[in-house]
């Protein structure tokens, strides 16, 4: 049975997708073009923080990203454009974490994650019957 307590927030990220599905974001790899077609096909896209070197050459990315989702969501309002993610390591290695945790919040981004895989509160979505026959398959 379908879940009719969703609030409207998540139902607005899942009316978003095409798929349930995120783009990982991978180190050296992931990039603003990357995450910016995934959003278009209507996934989720995200990049590691790390991948940008500086938190200049971060702003930049966060930028580029939410400028071209921007354009292509007022060139086609009944688009499916998925949301994108800043991947933040929080390892303590990252010794620029709370530079990029400010300008994440600079620029208004709804949702932080330390990894991907809880963008969207794991398989809450689902009916609990659902959700119990996909921890008994993966464990």
């Amino acid at each position: 049975m379908p879940r009719t307590n969703i609030d409207p927030a998540r139902r607005a990220l899942w009316a978003s997708l095409r798929l349930p599905v995120v783009a990982a974001p991978m180190f050296l790899v992931s990039g603003p073009e990357l995450v910016v077609a995934a959003c278009k096909a209507g996934i989720v896209g995200s990049f590691p923080n790390t991948n940008a070197r500086t938190i200049e050459e971060y702003e930049d990315c966060m930028r580029r990203v939410t400028d071209a989702l921007a354009q292509a969501r007022a060139a086609d309002p009944s688009a499916r454009i998925a949301p994108w993610a800043a991947n933040l390591i929080t390892h303590s290695s990252n010794v620029r974490l709370q530079q990029d945790l400010a300008l994440v919040s600079l620029l208004g981004m709804p949702h932080v994650e330390r990894n991907a895989h809880h963008f969207v509160d794991g398989m809450s979505f689902a009916s609990d019957a659902e959700q119990k026959a996909f921890v008994s398959a993966h464990r």
